[in-house]
């Protein structure tokens, strides 16, 4: 947006973007649920849809956290954007309905929720300790999901608590290859498994790097 002064090269030139409707959570996954992917122990389990069957490899299946910081009602963290969207996957045969990492631009509109300031709650960040846990309030940790006030859409932690992947793959240029034009549905696709794409922010965070417009790239270390 015009008003964010803090915007960097990466995150810029604005421009017009259409998504096609589509649902969030309205809290961050938290430990509880991808726990269950984890251990796998509800896979025999019948549904209302009938019994499931999914092959367990060292591909499909998910690997430990090398350090478990996790929590019930907590954030799950210290995971790859692959861990993620494998997740994702595995949620979809569970329940027979599909789930997907928002693609970038859905994310940034879904934290927007209709506004175009640098926050969601306007221009000034003076005020974000109401509404999200960054380095100033988090005792150096983060929190529980769901217990800062949500966007205008009942979405939680959007900025701040940990950082969220998305789809797309992160470049520099990401902003500038628009060239001006709209588009529907945009999706910088990877192609290698570095550097992916995470925004929101986090506890570690300062203001300037959970602004609605922030992103920042992954890489293996």
């Amino acid at each position: 947006c015009s008003s964010d002064l803090n915007r960097r090269t990466d995150e810029g030139p604005t421009h017009p973007v259409m998504v096609d409707d589509f649902w969030m959570a309205e809290v961050e996954i938290g430990w509880d649920v991808y726990e269950l992917f984890l251990n796998r122990e509800i896979d025999h389990i019948e549904s209302k849809k009938g019994n499931i069957s999914i092959d367990i490899d060292g591909v499909s299946s998910a690997t430990p956290p090398y350090v478990n910081y996790n929590k019930n009602g907590y954030p799950m963290i210290n995971v790859t954007q692959y861990a993620a969207s494998q997740f994702c996957k595995w949620l979809t045969a569970k329940t027979g309905h599909y789930y997907r990492l928002p693609s970038e631009a859905e994310w940034e509109y879904a934290c927007r929720a209709g506004t175009t300031t640098a926050f969601w709650f306007g221009d000034n960040g003076d005020n974000i300790g109401d509404y999200e846990w960054y380095a100033d309030n988090a005792d150096f940790k983060y929190q529980k999901v769901g217990t800062k006030k949500p966007n205008p859409w009942g979405l939680y932690d959007m900025h701040g608590n940990v950082a969220e992947w998305v789809l797309d793959a992160y470049t520099k240029e990401g902003y500038q290859i628009i060239d001006g034009k709209e588009l529907v549905d945009p999706w910088n696709v990877a192609e290698t498994l570095y550097p992916r794409t995470a925004r929101g922010g986090s506890w570690d965070d300062y203001q300037e790097s959970m602004r609605s417009a922030a992103r920042r790239g992954s890489d293996p270390l």
